[in-house]
């Protein structure tokens, strides 16, 4: 039977509380950051795994071949062992919720899988032994509605429009609540209505903009991320992105003095977090939310008072 957790830190966790015991158990790591980049719909796992790693390569500086070997001998282990059933581990950040969500939609379409138990915590990095051990107790069986739920968010992460998102949060939250809040948090990292800014870019600005010389390391960023997010889930690879993104076009938002900072809040980007100036107008565009390929002037805005998408 499968163990299935995000991240070797997670795994290692796991197994230090005795919980991760071959063969009992075969532990199996579900390395994939999939709220960054494509998450197009109408891939199989095969097709989709080649995208991410093609895409994941280029975004963080690994190589590709290595990077789709990794995804290729993930994808293997899982149709290997899943016959024998597997015990699905994750916590609730948007990260884990976003993977479970695709692993709930590979065995849904798979009856002939062994049985499905999952367990559920708040965070793993403030789990201790004993209650990681109390949770694996109380995991539950995986059953058709729990799938036919995981799956429907699955799709609807995927879906080009991400008002389907929307529509299956009411299920999610009967079912299981932190899929439903994770893809909330998903939600508010679409060009807010007014200024244009996803909730992680705002959270950066706004610690640049309290800084001494309006300035902030990597690592007083990522510490501010922490501190404004209740289940953190961004990396420094990955908030680096943000940020290198708010640093282009005609009019940048953010300037570094190097090439791993200190960042630095410029003109233009204090206007845009005061509300003044739309990020959108003043950076170009484009990346990936799911399914949702953003460009240009985006065709829907994250209302922060309403808590809703609107049209644009």
């Amino acid at each position: 039977m499968l163990l299935v957790t995000v991240g070797d830190h997670a795994m290692d966790q796991l197994a230090g509380a005795g919980l991760a015991t071959p063969p009992a158990l075969v532990p199996l790591v579900w390395r994939d950051i999939l709220h960054e980049g494509p998450v197009p719909a109408g891939l199989d796992l095969a097709a989709l795994s080649r995208l991410r790693a093609g895409w994941i390569a280029a975004a963080s500086g690994l190589p590709e071949a290595r990077t789709a070997a990794g995804f290729a001998a993930r994808d293997q282990a899982l149709a290997t062992a899943a016959g024998a059933g597997a015990v699905l581990a994750f916590d609730h950040n948007l990260v884990n919720q976003l993977q479970l969500a695709q692993l709930l939609d590979w065995f849904a379409v798979r009856p002939g899988a062994g049985p499905l138990s999952l367990v559920l915590l708040p965070s793993f990095a403030a789990a201790g032994p004993a209650e990681l051990a109390a949770a694996f107790a109380a995991r539950a069986p995986v059953g058709p509605e729990l799938l036919e739920v995981g799956a429907a968010a699955w799709a609807a992460f995927r879906a080009p429009d991400p008002t389907a998102l929307e529509a299956v949060l009411p299920a999610c939250a009967a079912l299981l609540p932190p899929m439903a809040a994770a893809l909330l948090r998903h939600l508010e990292q679409f060009p807010a209505a007014g200024d244009g800014l996803a909730r992680s870019e705002r959270q950066a600005l706004a610690t640049m903009a309290a800084a001494p010389g309006r300035q902030a390391t990597l690592t007083e960023l990522m510490h501010a991320q922490s501190e404004a997010e209740p289940l953190p889930f961004l990396g420094d690879t990955w908030l680096m992105t943000h940020l290198a993104r708010l640093g282009g076009g005609q009019a940048p938002l953010v300037s570094a003095a190097g090439q791993g900072g200190p960042w630095m809040l410029t003109t233009a980007g204090a206007e845009v977090l005061a509300g003044r100036a739309d990020r959108a107008e003043l950076v170009a565009i484009d990346h990936w939310l799911g399914g949702v390929h953003l460009r240009g002037r985006p065709a829907w805005r994250w209302d922060r008072d309403g808590g809703r998408l609107v049209a644009t």
